[in-house]
């Protein structure tokens, strides 16, 4: 009888622990990178203040704040931020230890929406989806998560020094696939 009762208890633990890897298994965080991009230096003609100062301002800085800008998209294209994400273990430092990363396309700039209104209408669509708490991909796995990249921020202020933003959205469905997302904006 011993022996019947520590069998089925070694079977309902190696059911338990085949239910928990399975569901570990079905965990998906999906990460969307960005491709927008934005450069902001500000010169000393910014400290005068006011319309003159403004102007003068953009005069000095414009070629420089398009240099920056072309830069970052030679060097924080889509792939270098999932890479650096997977490196911090984005998963991970979320408390979604486990979670299958799948990289979704990237996040079009806004420059590309004014140019075609396919993308327009892509990130209309991709905005109402956030609005309403729908998931962006069409995953059905009842664990699931999204980090959707916003845009990159590259700011350089005479009496700050320089700064890299990143935005951020991060919604998690919870592993019910609940039906409301958590939702977080941060930079």
């Amino acid at each position: 009888m011993k022996f019947w009762m520590g069998a089925l208890a070694l079977i309902a633990s190696g059911t338990a622990q085949a239910q928990a890897q399975a569901q570990a298994a079905t965990c998906e965080l999906h990460i969307w990178p960005t491709e927008n991009y934005t450069g902001v230096q500000v010169g000393g003609f910014a400290l005068m203040g006011g319309a003159l100062g403004g102007l003068l301002n953009h005069l000095a800085t414009k070629d420089k704040v398009a240099t920056v800008t072309d830069l970052m998209h030679d060097y924080l294209p889509p792939d270098a931020q999932v890479d650096a994400l997977r490196g911090a273990d984005v998963a991970g430092a979320l408390g979604l230890t486990g979670y299958t990363i799948v990289v979704e396309p990237a996040v079009p700039s806004d420059a590309a929406a004014k140019g075609d209104p396919a993308v327009k209408a892509a990130l209309h669509m991709m905005d109402a989806k956030l609005r309403k708490g729908e998931r962006l991909s069409g995953a059905t796995t009842p664990c699931y998560a999204e980090l959707v990249g916003g845009d990159l921020l590259y700011a350089r202020k005479p009496m700050w020094g320089t700064n890299l933003f990143a935005k951020w959205t991060f919604r998690d469905f919870g592993r019910d696939g609940g039906a409301k997302p958590r939702s977080s904006l941060d930079r």
